[in-house]
């Protein structure tokens, strides 16, 4: 039952790159942005880029290109990689591959490693695709060593598996997984259990879900079916459809929690929307 592994790349676009230690990337308040304005009004390009991230973390993604791009023009590789992040992401702009890869470039030329991460998905090549990778995660950033990982799985999976652990390691969500599934599959079941365990704490509802089905079992963990329908419940309202299905059977079922035929269908239903084919035929659950 449980979610195969994923590369990290696929779940969101690089993360706004900080270029200063003092908290300016949360500041909201007008006297914090009007200071940094001033700054950037004066040419200071990591001042105009840490503008663009107090505006991106206010919700305010268009005013956030406006001071990445400035950013950008006068040398800040993190304002290019931020605005490439935008671009791919179709965030405060129309989504536009070409210009994400455009600045993602200008970035990683400039030094930044989250903007060669960012290019790596736009590379069609390969091995160009694996160097970036390895460069992004040779720098620091977890997700990268976590691709670099799921490209090279098939060929090489003792390496896949290191870099799974330097992503995790890092903080990476998917790598944890990632290695979660490595060890579910090999059969070792307490392995697997915490790395889902990580991976889930840490923001991948796909972990969440194969605990679940790690708890619900008693594999590895205590089997505890309350415990698997919280996990399912995580997944479920993290739109991973399994993790919805899994918990309609529970319902139907009654193992762990109280039978409810409604809810069962409810569930269902939402794992039917989510892509789970199987659970389209199962929305009717007979009272």
């Amino acid at each position: 039952m449980l979610v195969l592994a994923v590369a990290s790349c696929k779940k969101a676009p690089p993360p706004a790159e900080f270029t200063i230690d003092s908290g300016v990337a949360e500041a909201t308040a007008s006297s914090a942005r009007a200071s940094l304005e001033a700054a950037c009004n004066k040419h200071d390009s990591i001042a105009c880029n840490d503008l663009g991230v107090a505006w991106e973390a206010s919700g305010d993604a268009t005013r956030a290109v406006e001071y990445y791009r400035r950013a950008c023009e006068d040398g800040t590789a993190s304002g290019c990689s931020n605005l490439g992040a935008l671009y791919a992401d179709g965030r405060g702009v129309p989504k536009d591959a070409d210009r994400a890869a455009s600045f993602f470039l200008r970035g990683c030329d400039a030094g930044s490693a989250s903007a060669c991460h960012g290019l790596a998905g736009f590379a069609r090549d390969e091995t160009v695709r694996a160097a970036l990778f390895q460069s992004a995660c040779d720098r620091g950033v977890a997700a990268a060593c976590t691709d670099l990982g799921f490209q090279i799985a098939k060929t090489d999976p003792a390496k896949a598996a290191e870099l799974y652990r330097r992503g995790c390691a890092g903080g990476n969500a998917v790598g944890c997984h990632n290695l979660g599934v490595r060890a579910e599959k090999s059969g070792d079941a307490k392995s697997a259990a915490d790395f889902y365990a990580r991976a889930c704490d840490a923001g991948a509802a796909s972990g969440c879900v194969n605990l679940g089905a790690l708890a619900e079992d008693g594999r590895g963990v205590p089997e505890d079916g309350a415990r698997a329908a919280a996990l399912y419940g995580q997944g479920c309202e993290a739109h991973v459809a399994t993790g919805c299905a899994y918990l309609a059977r529970l319902y139907e079922l009654g193992r762990g929690i109280p039978r409810d035929k409604s809810r069962a269908a409810a569930y269902y239903e939402r794992a039917c929307d989510a892509g789970d084919g199987p659970s389209c035929a199962r929305r009717k659950v007979d009272p």
